[in-house]
């Protein structure tokens, strides 16, 4: 197991205890990791088969938030988008509109936020732990400290540095094929990333 994939694990056992920072890990990983498509008129849910354990963590949140159930049934339904393959997940119709509603009622009011993200420096904590487990990355500081977001969007990196910064870290970007890369490259930036002490510790 890399580095990388030990500070994962241990931050996948961390579930925040609050309503609104429950809403925002789900917006997290809703927006890192899941895929919502329209079929025959109702909201569908798929998410990346590559992050099983973010998506487990994602129900484990909605069940607890929101009281939703899972159904295995239709998990077996898979979707191919940019060469990344989705499997859908079994959540009803009527449940996935209740998650997007109450993402959408916690949205900032000028709308420049993700949907489910509410600014409050624990729900801020929360957003960023959840976005690294989708998206994050970092080296074995024995071999050269680096830690970086692989964003799909301008706008998700410019929200990610925005975040960074309420935490006095200084985040720079780079392209990278297809992806916009935030990364850092400060070894006491990256331990206040990533320490109990800092933004990662969920504040609560």
């Amino acid at each position: 197991m890399s580095f990388s994939e030990e500070v994962k694990q241990e931050l996948i056992g961390k579930l925040p205890s609050s309503r609104h920072c429950q809403l925002s890990a789900a917006a997290a990983l809703l927006h890192h990791c899941g895929l919502v498509q329209e079929i025959e008129g109702e909201p569908v849910l798929y998410l990346r088969t590559d992050r099983r354990e973010q998506a487990q963590k994602l129900f484990t949140i909605l069940r607890k938030t929101l009281r939703i159930e899972r159904d295995f049934s239709r998990e077996e339904e898979k979707l191919r988008v940019r060469g990344r393959i989705y499997f859908r997940a079994g959540i009803a119709s009527q449940d996935m509109r209740r998650i997007l509603t109450a993402l959408e009622e916690t949205r900032d009011s000028t709308g420049a936020e993700p949907a489910g993200f509410n600014g409050k420096i624990c729900c801020k904590r929360t957003y960023l732990r959840e976005t690294f487990l989708c998206i994050g990355s970092v080296s074995d500081p024995k071999k050269g400290y680096h830690l970086e977001f692989d964003c799909a969007s301008e706008e998700q990196t410019f929200f990610l540095r925005k975040l960074m910064e309420s935490f006095d870290i200084h985040a720079k970007t780079l392209k990278r094929k297809r992806y916009q890369v935030v990364y850092i490259k400060e070894g006491e930036e990256i331990a206040a990333l990533l320490n109990g002490s800092a933004c990662f510790s969920d504040g609560l």
